[in-house]
């Protein structure tokens, strides 16, 4: 399921050449978030590339932003782009249908200067991918019966080859399971001559000439130039806005950061010392390794009504103000080989080894090992309490210096 629908803050910093990672490549970018009457283009082409809207509205379905088409005069149409149609391409879109099937509804088309050179829609067949070619066109569809009415899904669709027709993915319902070919599924036409090249006009839920008109919800619409790779669809899956959140999608480039001095690490929960800043204008993923310090203690524990566990480890470095507590408790008989409690720190109070064995049933613990290794200001005690307990070997190593006498009791 996605993780993120949340909007980034407006306003979106448009894609442009220097962008990277999921953004780069992104030609066409249109996301419901600018009001009523305008789809704006987020994308490399720029504003010639916005779309005015009639009769539609800002409508939230499954989280997304969507925009709202009646199937009657609802109109999305731009006549002033000049853009060369790439030749390998990826366009995503998320979508609600009110119907699947029918005569056809444009989800998408772009048109040269007399027809059509690529689109995607909805008809009886199912969903298409389409590409016009100089002698035979490709394309490939998702079937009607495989298909989801009234709920949301993710369309991917991927042109990598002139050879091969564009294949196609479709996430489950309610985004649930990432985009994937499905069962159902058909490719026509691999593809022949070259595509139309020049877009002059683009159209969003009808064709240019304002027929065909679509039924439904659209959330974002991408496409880019270049194929996205499996990593990228997972991602733009996860979160429709990722295109902008540039904070989730670059990664730290070492050999571009720069450092300076400051004068206090109060921001990081300390008083004094110099604080290292480190900026870097190219990427916003900066790994900082903290180390803290507890005002209450952490406690491990483990409750099992049925499992059989073999070992338990805990291995702690930190100095606590207060007391840490290492527990196992059982309702249901249990057997563990081994319980190691490993304590590399210094306590203000005495710490407590304990186990505890189960109501009902028998124990059968073979070893249990206590290794201390610091200096105690309290008495330390290692307590085996069980009213039935067979023990193989009950071992206590200490290697302390303490101020008070250490005492190991075994009670049966």
């Amino acid at each position: 399921m996605p993780i993120n629908l949340t909007i980034p803050t407006l306003p979106f910093r448009p894609i442009d050449n220097n962008s990277k990672y999921i953004a780069s490549g992104l030609a066409l970018a249109y996301v419901a978030v600018d009001g009523n009457n305008l789809l704006k283009n987020y994308g490399y082409v720029g504003s010639v590339a916005d779309i005015g809207l009639s009769n539609t509205s800002m409508v939230r379905q499954g989280g997304i932003v969507t925009t709202s088409f009646n199937g009657t005069d609802s109109l999305a149409l731009s006549s002033s782009i000049s853009w060369i149609m790439p030749e390998r391409w990826t366009f995503a879109y998320w979508v609600k249908f009110s119907a699947i099937g029918g005569s056809e509804q444009a989800i998408f088309t772009l048109q040269g200067p007399s027809e059509r050179h690529f689109g995607a829609w909805q008809d009886s067949q199912g969903i298409w991918a389409w590409q016009k070619h100089s002698i035979a066109d490709s394309y490939s569809i998702l079937p009607v019966e495989d298909f989801v009415v009234n709920d949301m899904v993710l369309v991917v669709a991927v042109y990598d080859n002139l050879l091969l027709p564009p294949a196609q993915l479709r996430s489950e319902k309610s985004l649930s399971w990432q985009p994937r070919q499905p069962v159902h599924y058909v490719v026509y036409n691999e593809a022949a001559g070259y595509p139309g090249s020049t877009i002059e006009s683009i159209a969003i839920g009808s064709v240019v000439d304002g027929t065909n008109k679509f039924n439904g919800y659209l959330g974002p619409m991408y496409l880019w130039d270049r194929p996205l790779s499996d990593t990228e669809v997972w991602q733009l899956w996860q979160d429709p806005y990722a295109p902008f959140r540039r904070n989730s999608e670059q990664l730290l480039v070492p050999s571009s950061l720069t450092s300076s001095q400051g004068a206090s690490l109060q921001g990081l929960g300390r008083s004094s010392g110099a604080a290292p800043i480190i900026t870097d204008n190219n990427a916003l993923y900066i790994l900082v390794e903290d180390t803290h310090q507890y005002a209450t203690d952490p406690a491990e524990s483990t409750i099992s009504t049925t499992s059989l566990l073999d070992i338990i480890t805990i291995n702690d470095s930190y100095i606590y103000q207060m007391l840490p507590t290492d527990s196992y408790d059982a309702d249901a008989p249990f057997s563990l080989i081994n319980i190691s409690i490993t304590d590399d720190y210094i306590y203000r109070s005495m710490p407590v080894d304990e186990v505890v064995g189960p109501e009902t049933g028998v124990s059968a613990i073979q070893e249990i090992n206590v290794l201390d290794g610091y200096v105690y200001y309290g008495l330390p005690t290692e307590t085996l309490n069980t009213e039935v307990q067979l023990q193989d070997e009950i071992l206590v190593v200490d290697n302390t210096l303490y101020r008070n006498l250490p005492v190991e009791d075994v009670e049966t």
